[in-house]
């Protein structure tokens, strides 16, 4: 029955939902609690996928340098890659030069997977006093913020 949806209704449908789940105060529906109600969602039928995916990854954080291949991966390879990059709005990304957070030499490979992003969040690690790089990774970095220069509205 699900299926018999326009995706228009059902797009209306998920946003009613993101609306209700991010207004409740309690803990389970918080924006990083309720994002497994709209992974959920995405598998009641292949109408619901695509909407439902893009409440899924409308914000992305990485904090540990392990969910870094699993992030690219999704944005990189599959039939839904390209639909996904355009999905994500906030990107929130702890940098470090320790081993376990996401190193500062892939920003500009991670800010360049989000060609849509409206608001870039960096959390720096403790033991990152500095921020001098390399002058070819400076580069990179600069290109990959001149590509974000038309969507981009925040920077934390």
């Amino acid at each position: 029955m699900a299926s018999t949806f326009p995706e228009d209704v059902v797009l209306d449908i998920l946003q009613y939902l993101w609306v209700l789940h991010s207004t409740a105060w309690d803990s389970e529906f918080r924006q990083e609690s309720h994002r497994r109600f709209f992974a959920n969602y995405s598998l009641i039928s292949s109408v619901w996928t695509a909407p439902a995916q893009r409440f899924v990854f409308r914000s992305a954080h990485l904090a540990w340098g392990q969910h870094l291949p699993s992030f690219e991966l999704a944005l990189k390879t599959g039939p839904r890659s390209g639909f996904l990059r355009q999905c994500i709005r906030v990107l929130d990304i702890t940098i470090s030069h320790s081993k376990l957070n996401v190193p500062l030499k892939k920003l500009d490979r991670l800010l360049r997977l989000a060609p849509s992003l409206i608001e870039l969040r960096l959390r720096i690690g403790p033991e990152l006093n500095t921020l001098f790089m390399k002058e070819k990774q400076e580069k990179r970095l600069r290109d990959a913020f001149q590509s974000l220069k038309p969507t981009l509205r925040a920077l934390q």
